[in-house]
């Protein structure tokens, strides 16, 4: 209940763990449209539109874990260290006490990286299965007819073409050995999709509808 009470001394440092997370996109899009008026004006107007698209995806993850378990007993308790109480008042409706932490700037002050106090330990199970580069681009291309019939008809008949690339290497991490194996794999397909749009105009304030 009351932080205050908690005995500092009873707490022995184990290890301290420092991760760094990278993560990486880069979007790369371009497009250009064409749209061609070959019929302006009367019954029977139309409009041939074609364009292409390109899209690009390339993400990255690079992260890593180190333990670092002290080799002296200069911060061996909890007591020992400059430590604040992280308690909010209005955290959980106040019913929750944190209790006390050791202070970022203590632990911003450490130097992790002296062998003569610390041991650095790598920990690739925490992020080896994490870490990927993965890139997929998409090229897609689309041909569209807007066609009058008359005063009634209406016609969009369009064809589009996707074609989908995706490459990627990610890690398998085995537990026992502690090896890391690269693994690769991609993925290519083509879609194609049609498309027809009808509007018949009964009268001014009705419209029959069938797309397919």
């Amino acid at each position: 209940v009351n932080p205050a009470d908690v005995a500092l001394s009873e707490f022995k440092l184990k290890e301290i763990t420092e991760e760094y997370q990278y993560t990486e996109e880069i979007d790369t899009k371009g497009k250009l449209n064409v749209e061609i008026p070959f019929i302006k004006e009367g019954q029977y107007q139309n409009t041939l539109k074609f364009g292409v698209k390109y899209k690009s995806k390339e993400k990255n993850r690079d992260n890593s874990f180190f333990e670092y378990e002290p080799l002296n007993d200069d911060y061996k308790y909890l007591s020992d260290v400059a430590t604040e109480d992280k308690t909010k008042d209005d955290f959980l409706a106040g019913d929750y006490k944190a209790g006390y932490f050791a202070t970022p700037e203590f632990l911003g002050d450490l130097n992790l990286k002296n062998s003569d106090l610390f041991e650095e330990v790598d920990a690739p199970a925490e992020y080896a299965p994490d870490n990927y580069d993965a890139t997929e681009t998409v090229t897609s291309g689309y041909l569209l007819l807007k066609q009058d019939l008359g005063d009634k008809l209406y016609i969009n008949a369009g064809l589009r073409m996707e074609q989908t690339n995706v490459d990627f290497t990610g890690n398998q991490f085995d537990e026992d050995s502690e090896e890391i194996t690269a693994v690769e794999g991609e993925n290519d397909y083509t879609n194609i999709l049609p498309s027809l749009h009808l509007k018949y105009a009964l009268d001014n304030n009705t419209n029959i509808r069938a797309a397919w």
